[in-house]
């Protein structure tokens, strides 16, 4: 991997940590405590209470890849950034656009399925 395509990336991936950020901030908010409010229906507050596990669930899932993509952070400068961690091939550059805190490449993520 070029200089120019790791500069890419880390744009990329600085645009994915203010993306997660900003993700996180508005889940913790769906995830606050529901009040007891007499307004709200029997129906109405067991569904509220069903999203609100949901957006739990899906923040815990983004506060994981937040760490991740710290760590690619941390890492990116590196010479083994890109490597696959297990076979330690190149991971191609489309796949570490998309995923870029990916540390093993597809045939070896196909291989632990």
């Amino acid at each position: 991997m070029d200089k120019k395509e790791k500069e890419n990336l880390k744009k990329i991936i600085l645009q994915t940590k203010k993306e997660i950020v900003h993700e996180i901030e508005e889940l913790e908010i769906k995830t606050a405590p529901i009040a007891p409010d007499c307004s709200l229906g029997r129906l109405t507050r067991l569904d509220a209470m069903q999203e609100k596990s949901l957006n739990q669930a899906v923040l815990e899932k983004a506060k994981i890849r937040l760490k991740k993509i710290g760590f690619v952070l941390t890492k990116i400068d590196g010479e083994d950034y890109g490597q696959c961690s297990i076979c330690e091939e190149a991971i191609p550059y489309g796949r570490l656009c998309i995923v870029p805190e990916s540390t093993i490449c597809v045939s070896c993520a196909n291989n632990q399925t």
